[in-house]
C-alpha cells in the first residue's frame, strides 16, 4: 500500500509541476468528454480516425460534467498508471513464484524513468488501458500454461472466456494490445497445438466478438471504414531499408525505453552508460540463465519452459513489431518521437525482468545479494535523476509538435477573441483544440492548413463552418518571438484590413475590412504557425 501511494504521489506531483497541461490530441480527448455529457454524443472510436476506443474520455466525462477543469482530462491516464504499479507486482509475483520479485517490481513500477511515466500519463483514448489488459493476459497465460494445478471444466471454461473478451475489448480499444497477444498466444499453442479445435476456444472466439462488439458495429454502419482506412489505396510511401529501421530502434528507441536517455535533455553520460550496461547484463543474463528453454521456441516445444520466457519472447516479438509495422513512422516523421506511444508495452515490461532477475541473485549467497542492492540502487538513481532536470511543462508537449512550450493558461487569448465576437478561428491544433477546450467550444479552432495537407479532420463541422461564404473568421498564429507573418503579407496583397494583438505565444490577427474565408490565404498558415 505504501508504494501505490509512493507511486500515485509521485505520478500526482509530477502533472501539478506540469500545471496539468494538455496536448492537442488530449484536448480532443477533453472535447469528446465535454460532448458525452453536453451533447449525450457516444463516439465509438477517437475523432478524426476510425480507431481506438474513447476509454480516458469516458473516465474524464463525470469530472467535467461536475465543473472539473480540463486537468480531469488526465484522471483516466492517471488511475491506469498507477493501477499498472499494483499488476505488476501481482505478474511478477506470479511469474517467478516469489514475493519479493513481486515487491521489487512494485518498486520499480512505481518510480519509473521519466519518459516512461511521462508517456504513461498522456489521454490519448487507451493507451495506458491498454497496458492493463496486456497483463491481465499475461496473468491468464500464466495459468492456462504454466501453473500445474488442475483446472476444473467450469473453471477453464470461464479462464477462457476472459481471455477471448480481454483480448476483443483489446482489439477494439486500441490495437497496440498485439504486442500482448503475439507470446501469448504462441505459448497457449505450445502447450496445446490444437486448442483451436476444442470447445474451449469457441468460448474464447465468442468473447473476443462480445469485447469488440463496438469495433464490428461500427464498420457495418460504416461500410467498414476503419478497414478502408488501413488498407484501401493510400500514396505509396518510399520504404526505409529494414537494417535503418533497426539501427534506428537500437541507437534511439531501446536508450528511451530502458531510460538511459530522454527526448527533452541530455542525460549524464556516466548515468547512462551505466543503465545501458545494467540492462545488457540483465538480458544476457537471461538468454543464459534461459538457455534451455527459450531455444525450444523455434522447435515448437513447450519443453523446459518456464514463464519468464514468455517475457524474453514478448521482448523479441514487442522489436520486430515495431521495427516492420511502426518504425517507419520515424522516418516519415524525421525528428518526431514515436517511440513513447508504439514500445509503451515493453516499457511496462521492462520492470517485471529487472525484478526477476534481481530476485534470482537476492537468493544467492552474500555477494549476490549486494550485486543485487547495487543494481537496484542504480536503477532507481538513474530513472529518477531526470526529475530533478526536467521542465514539465515542456515534457508533455506532444512529440509531433516538441519546440513550443505552450502557455499554461489560455484565458487571455481566448478573452481577446470573444471581445472581438469571434467564435470561430484557424489555429495550428496543437494548441487550437486547447483554446477550444479551455473555452468550453465558446471559442471553435481549426487547423485548416493541416486538413487541406492531408491531416485528419476532427471537427468537421466546424470546417464546413468556417468556409461558409460571409463567415467571420479569426486567425491564431503560434508566434513565439512576436514577428511579422506571412499572413499580414497576404491580407495587404489582397487588399484587407486587419487587427494584430499579440499574447505570447499567439498572434491573433482579425480582419476587419471583410471576411476572409481560409481557403484565400492558406498558404501564409503553414508551419510553424
Amino acid at each position: 500500500m505504501l508504494l501505490l501511494l509512493l507511486a500515485a504521489g509521485l505520478r500526482f506531483w509530477v502533472l501539478r509541476q506540469a500545471h496539468f497541461v494538455l496536448d492537442g490530441d488530449e484536448a480532443v480527448t477533453g472535447i469528446m468528454a465535454r460532448h458525452l455529457f453536453t451533447q449525450g454524443e457516444r463516439a465509438i472510436f477517437f475523432y478524426g480516425q476510425p480507431y481506438m476506443a474513447p476509454t480516458d474520455a469516458w473516465i474524464a466525462a463525470p469530472f467535467l460534467a461536475l465543473g472539473g477543469r480540463s486537468g480531469w482530462v488526465k484522471a483516466g491516464p492517471f488511475l491506469w498508471s498507477v493501477a499498472l504499479v499494483a499488476l505488476n507486482g501481482w505478474v511478477a509475483r506470479r511469474l517467478f513464484h516469489s514475493t519479493r520479485a513481486g515487491w521489487l517490481a512494485l518498486l520499480l513500477t512505481a518510480l519509473p524513468p521519466l519518459y516512461f511515466l511521462v508517456n504513461g500519463l498522456r489521454a490519448l483514448g487507451s493507451f495506458g488501458l491498454t497496458l492493463i489488459l496486456g497483463n491481465l493476459l499475461l496473468l491468464l497465460a500464466h495459468r492456462l500454461v504454466f501453473d500445474p494445478r488442475p483446472l476444473t471444466p467450469r473453471r477453464e471454461r470461464l479462464l477462457w472466456g476472459a481471455l477471448g473478451l480481454l483480448t476483443g475489448f483489446g482489439f477494439y480499444a486500441f490495437w497496440l494490445v498485439g504486442f500482448y497477444c503475439a507470446p501469448v498466444f504462441f505459448y497457449l499453442f505450445l502447450k496445446d497445438k490444437t486448442f483451436f479445435k476444442r470447445r474451449t476456444f469457441a468460448l474464447c472466439a465468442l468473447g473476443f466478438i462480445l469485447g469488440s462488439l463496438p469495433f464490428w458495429g461500427y464498420n457495418l454502419a460504416h461500410q467498414g471504414e476503419t478497414f478502408h482506412y488501413f488498407f484501401g489505396p493510400h500514396p505509396e510511401a518510399e520504404r526505409v531499408p529494414l537494417g535503418e529501421v533497426s539501427d534506428f530502434f537500437y541507437r534511439e528507441s531501446l536508450p528511451l525505453v530502458i531510460g538511459a536517455q530522454n527526448p527533452w535533455f541530455p542525460t549524464s553520460a556516466r548515468l547512462s552508460r551505466a543503465i545501458v550496461v545494467i540492462w545488457s547484463a540483465l538480458g544476457g543474463g537471461w538468454l543464459l540463465a534461459r538457455r534451455r528453454g527459450w531455444p525450444n521456441w523455434f522447435r515448437l516445444s513447450l519443453r523446459h519452459a518456464a514463464p519468464v520466457d514468455m517475457l524474453l519472447l514478448f521482448s523479441v516479438t514487442s522489436a520486430v513489431i515495431f521495427m516492420l509495422a511502426v518504425g517507419q513512422n520515424a522516418f516519415a516523421l524525421p525528428g518526431v518521437d514515436t517511440t513513447g506511444r508504439y514500445l509503451l508495452p515493453l516499457m511496462a515490461v521492462a520492470p517485471l525482468l529487472a525484478a526477476g532477475a534481481l530476485d534470482r541473485l537476492a537468493a544467492t549467497a552474500l555477494p549476490g545479494r549486494l550485486v543485487a542492492l547495487a543494481i537496484l540502487a542504480a536503477l532507481l538513481l538513474g530513472n529518477l535523476w531526470p526529475y530533478q532536470h526536467a521542465d514539465f511543462v515542456t515534457v508533455f508537449q506532444s512529440p509531433y509538435y516538441a519546440h513550443l512550450r505552450p502557455p499554461v493558461d489560455n484565458q487571455p487569448a481566448i478573452d481577446y477573441l470573444r471581445s472581438q465576437g469571434i467564435e470561430y478561428a484557424t489555429c495550428n491544433h496543437w494548441v487550437g483544440n486547447r483554446l477550444m477546450l479551455d473555452a468550453q467550444e465558446t471559442v471553435r479552432c481549426v487547423d485548416f492548413y493541416d486538413i487541406v495537407q492531408g491531416g485528419p479532420d476532427r471537427f468537421p463541422a466546424y470546417t464546413r463552418i468556417i468556409q461558409e461564404p460571409g463567415r467571420r473568421v479569426g486567425f491564431v498564429l503560434v508566434n513565439p518571438a512576436a514577428q511579422p507573418t506571412p499572413l499580414e503579407a497576404r491580407l495587404r496583397e489582397l487588399d484587407v484590413a486587419f487587427t494584430r494583438r499579440d499574447i505570447a505565444p499567439y498572434t491573433i490577427i482579425i480582419p476587419t475590412s471583410r471576411p476572409v474565408a481560409p481557403d484565400e490565404v492558406v498558404s501564409a498558415l503553414g508551419y510553424p504557425y
